[in-house]
């Protein structure tokens, strides 16, 4: 579950965002930029290329990593997407790829996949229905899959059809989502009127307050019997405070927790497996007036009882990232840097914006 404060939020109109991930280290010359990425930045997977629609969608984006040579680092394109849209600014056509390693192999691998959009609208201009027709490609693995989505007349949608056989439907409050339905059927357009038992794959149901903050969301899944429940509360501007989560199926449970007191995130989560597995993880992340993070310390401990041995066997770490910021005249961040005991990792971003 992502920690509910801001992560990676642009404020302004951004045309572009080109980032570079990379560290420093006393055993380099300059900035080196790393092929791997930490953990903690998890909002950046690569370094990238994106371009933006003045509405805020995602236009275009390259990935690439970096690879050493025998002398320098030199960039390898990885991932590529590309989009275009109507009339109405809804994606018509996307196209992506992605190439990377097998695993325990040098042998490349090449994923691909084309989407269309078929959009339909009413007299007033208002989107009815889409269809989105994806290809896929993984080297000699392929796949073609459909899903088509419909929507009310007030733009709400309310079912979507995943290849004829799997089908979601959202009913709504108004404006909010109420409950969402996930479940396999046989013969969707017969459905309703051969009165068949849907095999339901998973149900959600949702709360809010009067100001139309999510309050509580219900998620139950017949098959598995997992049941959980997520809780959020909120102070008197309406800011998130508190969100507890707790879940549990036929063979594990978890408990998740953030609390938010005086700019400091609290966290833990913990899950138990009776017999086989214990976990614990404890996060405290202090943010700025930003959102962004400044510091965070973290605790993991995780015990796993080994049948052979008759015993528990746990394994330990605990870490602490300062961060630093470097921001632009329109409050986004265009450095970060986690402060390491050897070293120091970056992330840049160079964001242009729309007048």
């Amino acid at each position: 579950m992502r920690p509910p404060y801001n992560y990676g939020k642009l404020k302004g109109k951004p045309r572009s965002v080109v980032t570079r991930v990379g560290f420093t280290s006393p055993k380099t010359h300059g900035e080196i930029i790393s092929q791997t990425i930490p953990y903690f930045y998890q909002e950046v997977p690569h370094s990238s290329d994106r371009r933006f629609t003045p509405r805020g969608e995602l236009e275009s984006e390259i990935l690439w990593k970096f690879k050493l040579d025998r002398l320098n680092y030199i960039p390898v394109e990885c991932g590529r997407y590309s989009a275009t849209f109507d009339k109405h600014d809804n994606i018509k056509h996307a196209s992506y790829y992605y190439r990377d390693k097998k695993p325990l192999s040098e042998e490349e691998r090449l994923q691909a996949e084309e989407c269309s959009y078929e959009n339909m609208y009413n007299d007033e201009g208002r989107l009815i229905r889409v269809i989105e027709k994806h290809d896929r490609n993984y080297g000699n693995f392929q796949r073609n899959y459909q899903i088509e989505k419909v929507f009310d007349e007030c733009g709400r949608i309310t079912k979507e059809t995943y290849n004829d056989y799997e089908q979601t439907v959202y009913t709504h409050n108004g404006d909010l989502l109420a409950s969402k339905e996930k479940f396999n059927v046989v013969n969707v357009n017969n459905l309703f009127e051969s009165g068949e038992k849907r095999n339901i794959i998973y149900t959600e149901v949702y709360k809010y307050d009067s100001n139309g903050n999510l309050l509580e969301t219900l998620r139950t899944s017949p098959e598995t019997d997992y049941v959980s429940l997520e809780k959020m509360k909120y102070d008197e501007n309406g800011v998130l405070v508190k969100r507890v989560k707790t879940a549990k199926d036929n063979s594990s449970s978890s408990i998740s927790r953030y609390v938010l007191k005086n700019n400091v995130w609290y966290h833990i989560f913990i899950k138990n497996i009776p017999d086989q597995e214990r976990e614990i993880r404890y996060t405290v992340s202090v943010i700025d007036e930003n959102g962004n993070i400044v510091l965070e310390t973290r605790m993991y401990r995780k015990s796993i009882f080994n049948e052979r041995k008759d015993n528990w066997e746990t394994e330990r770490s605990l870490y602490t990232y300062p961060y630093k910021y470097t921001y632009d005249k329109n409050g986004n961040w265009t450095r970060k840097e986690y402060l390491g005991e050897h070293s120091t990792h970056f992330v840049t971003r160079e964001i242009e914006y729309y007048e």
